[in-house]
């Protein structure tokens, strides 16, 4: 078995960039799960990010909602879980390369997502021994978000379960949990970064940004291409 160790982040950044004409990018070399994988979404988490305000429940319904990821033209490739959840599949750890996906809601790794990151993917544990249709197969895929940082502003994340929300939103200072996440997860399923400008593939997210829950079809067909 070849598995590849290097680490490799995958980042979304706060500004948005101009936007160009193309069409979406899988990750290289090309790979995907060879079953649907459970992500696992680490609990308790960031401090402006807890069940108090439904964040955790808004992100991983987001992620198994029919208008993400499990669009209903392809059916269902992912389903995403609490590990604090009632017979929950998942431990309440967060580990590179041991197998299960897993969203923290933290910095785990010091300095791994810092300046303008919102959250990093780590893509490297994948297998191409062999290639099978074209494709690798991946072996985990681990998501965390920057260092807890609440201000006065409870900043970085909001959710939009919360009340009043985007309103609640502090222009500068929030982003939309769910939506992060959601792209984080394209990484996770094998999808790269889109030129598409309003496609959640799309490499940066402005704050107070509600869109980008629900995939567009740029990344309907990076899903189809892989799954």
């Amino acid at each position: 078995m070849t598995v590849t160790t290097k680490w490799i982040i995958i980042a979304i950044v706060l500004l948005l960039m101009p936007a160009a004409a193309s069409t979406y990018v899988l990750l290289s070399p090309k790979r995907h799960w060879a079953s649907d994988p459970v992500i696992c979404v680490k609990s308790p988490g960031h401090t402006s990010i807890a069940d108090s305000d439904k964040g955790i429940t808004a992100t991983i319904n987001a992620l198994n909602g029919s208008g993400g990821w499990n669009d209903t033209s392809v059916g269902l490739v992912l389903n995403a879980v609490s590990t604090t959840a009632n017979n929950s599949p998942c431990s309440n750890q967060w580990q590179l390369g041991d197998g299960q996906p897993t969203i923290a809601f933290d910095e785990v790794i010091k300095g791994a997502c810092s300046g303008t990151c919102l959250a990093a993917t780590f893509i490297s544990f994948y297998d191409c021994d062999p290639v099978v249709n074209g494709f690798c197969e991946i072996l985990d895929a681990d998501v965390l978000t920057r260092k807890n940082r609440a201000d006065k502003s409870g900043g970085p994340y909001y959710s939009l379960s919360e009340s009043g929300s985007p309103q609640q939103c502090t222009p500068g200072k929030e982003w939309n949990i769910e939506a992060i996440m959601v792209h984080e997860v394209g990484h996770v399923l094998g999808i790269g970064h889109t030129n598409v400008s309003g496609a959640t593939m799309y490499p940066s997210v402005s704050s107070c940004n509600p869109n980008g829950t629900t995939i567009e079809q740029d990344d309907k067909d990076a899903l189809n291409a892989l799954y």
